[in-house]
């Protein structure tokens, strides 16, 4: 459970049931398309109060579709993608009053390689929708954010 510190400590309880199911599915169509998924499914229920156990949401997915197209005039490579993540409303206490609201993230980035991959830029956008949320010990999460790299090779 989620102690006033703001962190988390174990909790006894008489009796529980924890079942779940986690899979995950990546394929790619040729070098030019990927997509690349996890997903977990989680019933979490202290049967003595018959309410859902603390910090454990029921539903996370993520999601990632990335492409990528060689050689252009003087670029040797672009590579792009979009993500989706998602993480279901939970409880941060017992009694199920206190609600960590679920979350739904979405990022975008871009990559491009060019002179003979010695140069390599790249820009990712996390939080692109400013959707921000809290984590399980109810502690923000940073918003909409840029990142930028230049790698240089020799």
């Amino acid at each position: 459970e989620r102690t006033s510190q703001n962190q988390s400590t174990p909790l006894n309880v008489s009796s529980a049931t924890l079942a779940g199911v986690e899979a995950s599915l990546s394929g790619s169509v040729g070098r030019w398309a990927h997509l690349t998924t996890a997903f977990t499914w989680l019933h979490a229920r202290d049967e003595t109060r018959a309410r859902a156990l603390p910090l454990r949401p029921p539903i996370s997915l993520y999601a990632r579709l990335s492409g990528t197209s060689d050689a252009f005039e003087l670029v040797d490579r672009v590579a792009g993608f979009v993500d989706v993540e998602y993480v279901a409303e939970s409880y941060a206490d017992p009694a199920n009053l206190a609600v960590i609201p679920g979350r739904a993230r979405v990022g975008f980035g871009i990559s491009v390689t060019l002179l003979e991959r010695h140069v390599s830029l790249e820009v990712v956008l996390r939080d692109a929708f400013d959707a921000r949320g809290v984590d399980i010990l109810g502690l923000p999460l940073t918003g909409r954010s840029f990142v930028g790299s230049l790698t240089l090779r020799d």
